[in-house]
C-alpha cells in the first residue's frame, strides 16, 4: 500500500504519536505480507498449465477467507437448479 500510494498507512489514518504510527504500520505490513504469502501458495499449488483466471480465482479465495467473505455473499457464477 505504501509503495503504490507513496504514503505510510499511519499517515493515511492520521496517527500523530510515533509509537502508534509504528505499531499501525507494522500491523498492516504483517497482515498484508501474510495474505500475500498465502495467495502465492494457493497460486503455486495450481498446475503450470492453469489459465490466468484460475490463478486469479485462487488468490481471490484466499483473500475472501481472510476477510471473512461468506460464499453466500459472493456473486453466483452458475444458475441454481431447483427441483
Amino acid at each position: 500500500m505504501a509503495t503504490k500510494l507513496h504514503c505510510r498507512p499511519s499517515a493515511l489514518l492520521g496517527a500523530s504519536d510515533p509509537w502508534v504510527a509504528f505499531c499501525t504500520d507494522r500491523a498492516i505490513f504483517t497482515f498484508g505480507t501474510t495474505i500475500e504469502n498465502a495467495m502465492d501458495e494457493a497460486e503455486n499449488r495450481l498446475p503450470s498449465s492453469a489459465k490466468d483466471q484460475a490463478h486469479n480465482r485462487a488468490r481471490q479465495r484466499v483473500l475472501d477467507e481472510y476477510l471473512g467473505v461468506e460464499l453466500s455473499e459472493q456473486k453466483q457464477r452458475f444458475r441454481s437448479v431447483s427441483g
